[in-house]
């Protein structure tokens, strides 16, 4: 019998466990990844189970009258497992919906996974959605390339790649990230959009900690001082650059341009799929065209996140199709 189980820490390893076979997790979902912050919000993630085996995850935060696809994450949405047919995924709708509805919530904002970080393709949200009638509120531009040794890159990188070398700018490995954090990306963020990284120092060294394998950061150093670098988080088979910063002498040198083709053709080369993220402000609906430019300098095409509104009422719209 279907039923909906609340996340507790008791479920920490049942959810960890799911996550790690699932056809569309990464491991932002990982328990010891999403609770880093959870002073900041109040969980309520959903399993939804069968006999006590999970069959699907549903990360979320509530927020008075709404519910959150994560207020803490990038990206949300049901997580299932590779068996998953699109009938199972209309009933994980409906049984998260009527849960919901019944604790008197009255809007699920939900986010969408973008189709590169899937391991094998789960869209059948998009048409679960469509069915409940769905309301698509705000798109992202997430620029991706499919890794490959050969990159006709744009002319403008080429050169910024040729004058770093003759610069000689040096592209390093390394688990010290302060130097980057606070003498370029917080500055940098806090100078162009009055904010502070997502992620304090703390935190993001306190991740790096947990999850040595999936959170890896470069630097580019010029004149033995750090100009530019990147945090890459390592999903699978997409490296995906959470983070990307240079102060004015590591794009004068070019040294932020020989720090990413190196990525793309040596760092990076095993993964089947660089992101560099979005490009968007203004809730989507502005286009920070100099960064999309330079993103698009390196071959990266836009995939699509997509953002909904659901009514939990709409449950029964999927009643028809569900299994007991």
């Amino acid at each position: 019998m279907i039923k909906i189980v609340k996340y507790e820490k008791k479920y920490n390893t049942l959810w960890n466990n799911f996550l790690s076979d699932s056809k569309n997790g990464t491991f932002l979902f990982n328990r010891n990844y999403m609770d880093y912050h959870s002073d900041r919000f109040v969980d309520h993630s959903l399993i939804v189970v069968n006999n006590d085996k999970p069959l699907c995850l549903f990360p979320a935060t509530e927020n008075k009258q709404q519910i959150n696809s994560h207020d803490g994450l990038t990206y949300g949405g049901v997580i299932v497992g590779h068996e998953a047919s699109i009938f199972d995924v209309f009933t994980f709708f409906y049984y998260i919906l009527k849960y919901y509805h019944a604790l008197g919530f009255m809007q699920i904002n939900y986010k969408s996974i973008p189709g590169f970080f899937h391991q094998k393709p789960a869209f059948e949200d998009q048409y679960a959605i469509f069915l409940l009638d769905g309301k698509l509120v705000r798109v992202d531009t997430f620029f991706s390339t499919r890794i490959s040794s050969q990159y006709n890159l744009q002319t403008r990188r080429e050169r910024g790649v040729k004058k770093a070398i003759k610069e000689h700018v040096k592209i390093v490995k390394t688990d010290e990230l302060k130097g980057f954090w606070s003498e370029i990306l917080a500055p940098n963020l806090e100078s162009r959009f009055g904010v502070k990284p997502v992620h304090s120092l703390k935190e993001i060294q306190l991740l790096k900690k947990r999850f040595p394998k999936n959170i890896i950061h470069y630097n580019a150093i010029y004149n033995s001082n750090v100009v530019a670098g990147t945090t890459i988080y390592v999903n699978n088979k997409v490296a995906h650059a959470q983070y990307i910063s240079a102060n004015n002498l590591g794009r004068k040198t070019g040294a932020i341009d020989l720090l990413f083709y190196r990525l793309l053709t040596n760092e990076c080369s095993d993964y089947e799929w660089f992101s560099f993220g979005t490009t968007n402000e203004n809730q989507g609906k502005k286009l920070n065209i100099g960064l999309t430019q330079w993103k698009e300098g390196f071959g990266a095409n836009v995939f699509p996140q997509y953002f909904y509104q659901l009514d939990p009422a709409n449950y029964f719209k999927l009643k028809k199709y569900i299994k007991t």
